[in-house]
């Protein structure tokens, strides 16, 4: 074997399968927890990087809220309306590529992103951004310049907070910098997408068609947190809006069939009772057949009350952990009315892919009214599939046509004579409000078929029945981390990532996959045997695929071969209690381990992580950081390991005290 690649599989860490020391080889490396965009993500990538995954789904197909069933003859998607991005190039389509799927499916640029009905208003919002902001001054030229300048304010937000995509990881003086190299994400970091509009135009009914895509993201503009709803507008104009040939269900498909090639596997019908923990650390899962599937790591795409609730249970977790959670509020819910029917769109003379019809001008007057169940005011989304040119849903000469408008899971009574007479009533009045632009549908209905977040919860257990995540409030912008205080469990979803849709998701499953291929780094060298094992499984030609994307992904040098010796250094300044301090600081006195443990939820390992060949953590930090030629002196390792968290706390927490001064840690020498 070449030495180049000896060398990196030996000294990365990021190989596939790779065992720390001290391990014995698990039957699988990863277990999936669910087959949302986040764990397919996740399950396919890890799988192409070599890790042996096993993704459990306990419905009987893959996909969650991205995929599809079948009524008399029709087809229809679940949840899907459209993706943000996918196409080379964009940061989507990179995932795709990395996963292997981009040649597995098909995607349709939609033309038109989206027709506005208000009060007086009818306005069509073309694909692009040119052609988005011509189309704008056109309809309101005395606000052009307002326009442009809030289309800049989005193009500036979407661009910086792009590159703050590695957050989790970043090191304390980047952080620090974030005010002056992202300062549109600064700017409008506790703004509502309300206080963007007021801020460049004055219209109502321009604000209100600029703003219109909240119905995509959850809370109306005065309550969304701008970061999300100026970002996601910025990705559908110049990322595009794009329709999956065959409806989402073959993007679900397409990562679970690569997952399969690379010799993983995925159960459907399999529901897991619990993720196995000892000592801090996750050793598997227990199915609700009782089979115990040991691994080394688990990748939750559970909701984060499904996970930490009831499969990992409150004992496994840091006391008081669980009270982030009781702060955070799921997203609303949606209702769906799925319709077959007889004729085309052409009969309304409809060539939309989708419309938005508003009673009102006032979305916060909307939302209200849609999530006390009163609907006297709504927003409803109608989307025609069978207007891209896609033959997968409707017979000739019928098309398909999905209703979908916002509620609360709260509201639906749990008597079953109850909650059909509320289905039916509500159901009813969308099929009304429908009327209002397509005159006479009823007519045309040969199936129909109604969802509400009940039904959606059925499917998939999630909370509150939301394909949202949490609610995108500017309060609830830090979301959850991809890693969790609970050694090698990872999440990945619409919980994680503060964005929106089945994009973000993905791109969640990314973050995923990349903090395990760190983790195993960070537990050591492989051995020998591991080793072996790793050559054992995976051809030598796929072995060069994987290192060269590991290296991509954690950022090492391409060339191992030319890699220079490390050179020696005078050893840094000793910030260590238990090695002697030359700094002009005294060492830290390292008191509240239980704080950090019990309250704030850090396992030991995420401080004493392992060391190659040695299973247990080092007796000191000084024993490595302070060697010759060390990756990371000890001053750098120490203030990267705690300063770096304490500031994640306080950015988070603004009643947080975390000390992040040095002289809130250290005593100055005298």
């Amino acid at each position: 074997m070449p030495r180049r690649l000896l060398f990196t599989l030996a000294a990365l860490l990021a190989a596939p399968g790779a065992l720390a020391a001290g391990d014995k080889p698990e039957p699988f490396d990863v277990v999936v927890v669910g087959s949302g965009m986040g764990g397919l993500s996740a399950g396919a990538l890890l799988s192409s990087y070599g890790f042996h995954v096993l993704l459990l789904e306990q419905h009987h197909k893959v996909g969650g809220c991205t995929s599809s069933f079948e009524r008399g003859g029709f087809r229809f998607d679940t949840a899907l309306h459209e993706m943000l991005g996918g196409a080379p190039g964009t940061e989507l389509g990179e995932v795709l590529h990395a996963a292997g799927v981009d040649e597995k499916v098909d995607l349709i640029r939609i033309p038109v992103l989206y027709r506005s009905i208000f009060p007086d208003v009818d306005f069509t919002m073309p694909a692009d951004r040119a052609a988005a902001e011509a189309a704008l001054c056109v309809r309101w030229p005395e606000e052009c310049s307002g326009i442009h300048a809030f289309h800049e304010e989005m193009r500036a937000v979407a661009e910086q907070s792009s590159e703050l995509t590695d957050m989790q990881r970043r090191s304390s003086l980047s952080k620090l910098l974030i005010p002056i190299q992202q300062p549109a994400v600064v700017r409008n970091l506790r703004a509502d997408l309300q206080d963007v509009l007021d801020r460049y135009v004055q219209d109502e009914a321009l604000k209100a068609v600029l703003g219109q895509l909240w119905i995509y993201y959850g809370p109306p503009p005065a309550e969304l947190w701008a970061v999300i709803g100026l970002s996601a507008n910025h990705g559908y104009l110049t990322d595009g809006a794009w329709h999956i040939r065959g409806s989402s269900q073959a993007l679900a498909d397409a990562y679970a069939e690569r997952i399969v090639e690379l010799g993983g596997e995925v159960r459907t019908g399999v529901r897991v009772a619990a993720i196995e923990v000892e000592a801090g650390r996750v050793r598997g899962v227990t199915t609700a057949d009782g089979e115990r599937i040991p691994s080394r790591y688990v990748v939750s795409n559970a909701d984060p009350w499904q996970t930490f609730e009831r499969l990992v249970g409150e004992a496994e977790l840091p006391p008081g952990w669980l009270k982030r959670l009781d702060r955070m509020e799921p997203a609303n819910g949606l209702m769906a009315v799925y319709l077959g029917l007889d004729t085309e769109p052409s009969t309304w003379g409809v060539r939309d892919h989708e419309i938005f019809y508003n009673t009102t001008l006032d979305a916060e007057r909307a939302y209200t009214s849609m999530m006390s169940g009163a609907y006297d005011d709504a927003v409803l989304t109608l989307t025609f599939y069978t207007n891209l040119g896609d033959d997968f849903y409707a017979p000739p000469g019928k098309s398909v046509l999905v209703l979908n408008t916002y509620t609360d899971i709260r509201t639906w009574p749990a008597d079953r004579a109850a909650y059909a007479a509320e289905k039916e009533r509500v159901a009813g009045r969308m099929m009304e409000l429908a009327e209002r632009v397509l005159p006479g549908l009823s007519r045309h209905v040969e199936v129909m078929e109604v969802a509400t977040p009940r039904t959606l919860q059925s499917f998939t257990l999630v909370q509150a029945g939301t394909p949202y995540g949490f609610d995108r409030t500017p309060e609830q912008w830090a979301f959850l981390p991809n890693h969790s205080p609970i050694d090698g469990l990872f999440l990945a979803g619409a919980w994680t990532t503060p964005g929106h849709g089945v994009g973000t998701a993905q791109l969640s499953g990314r973050e995923a996959a990349r903090q395990v291929l760190e983790r195993e780094r960070a537990r050591g060298l492989i051995d020998g045997e591991a080793l072996q094992a790793i050559l054992d499984r995976v051809p030598v030609d796929r072995l060069r695929e994987v290192v060269a994307q590991a290296e991509a992904y954690v950022g090492l040098p391409t060339d191992a071969d030319s890699r220079p010796e490390p050179t020696p250094r005078p050893v840094g300044p000793v910030l260590d209690a238990t090695s002697g301090a030359t700094s002009r600081y005294l060492p830290v006195m390292f008191h509240s381990h239980a704080a950090h443990t019990d309250e704030y939820g850090v396992a030991c390992v995420d401080c004493h992580h392992l060391v190659a060949g040695n299973p247990s953590p080092p007796a000191s930090c000084a024993s490595c950081h302070d060697q010759e030629g060390a990756h990371l002196d000890l001053p750098d390792a120490s203030h990267r390991t705690c300063r770096g968290c304490h500031l994640d706390e306080r950015e988070a927490d603004a009643r947080s005290q975390a000390p992040v001064a040095c002289l809130e840690c250290h005593e100055e020498r005298r």
